[in-house]
């Protein structure tokens, strides 16, 4: 059965309650908004880093997660330790090598904690033992879908391009800011 990390509202759930009949499903979120009292759904408080479970799953979801974690390295680990063989791991995150590339000044902050995008999590992904299935990849988001395997082979990238992008934001940004203070001053 599966479980998802940062439930928050629960319509994910609750669409899938929709469209099935036989499942039991695990939300563990560290501010419960749902009130389920569906009987397939249990709702645990707190944070997945920090909860000791007592079982494995064959699912692990999660949507706009990951780029919260303070260690990804250590929640990866966890996720591969509760998932049974051949389990698996859907992750949708925000596609920051868009959202920098057009000045998204939410792209990094105190809540993004770090850069990723679909490369960079198919290098850590493949470090703690999945294998990327598919990727699907817009302009707001991207979203994985791999599976727990036992001899994952690590795959590496180059990846000077994060420091070009960084770059051409922090110039952007840098430039906006000078417009913006010669605007002010000029008047």
């Amino acid at each position: 059965f599966p479980v998802t990390i940062g439930g928050s509202s629960g319509r994910l759930v609750d669409n899938f309650c929709l469209h099935s009949t036989k499942f039991n499903w695990s939300i563990i979120e560290p501010s419960v908004q749902a009130a389920h009292t569906d009987g397939r759904v249990d709702l645990i408080e707190g944070y997945f880093e920090n909860h000791d479970f007592n079982t494995t799953f064959d699912t692990i979801v999660h949507s706009h997660v990951f780029e919260h974690v303070y260690d990804p390295f250590k929640f990866l680990q966890k996720i591969y330790q509760l998932l049974k063989p051949n389990g698996l791991h859907y992750i949708s995150l925000p596609n920051m090598n868009y959202w920098l590339r057009n000045k998204f000044t939410n792209t990094l902050s105190f809540e993004h904690t770090f850069y990723v995008d679909d490369l960079v999590l198919e290098h850590l992904l493949s470090m703690t033992g999945f294998k990327v299935l598919e990727k699907i990849i817009d302009n707001h988001s991207v979203f994985i879908k791999s599976i727990k395997v036992e001899n994952c082979e690590t795959v590496n990238y180059d990846f000077t391009y994060v420091k070009d992008i960084f770059k051409t934001y922090m110039t952007g940004i840098q430039a906006d800011a000078d417009y913006i203070k010669e605007q002010l001053f000029d008047q």
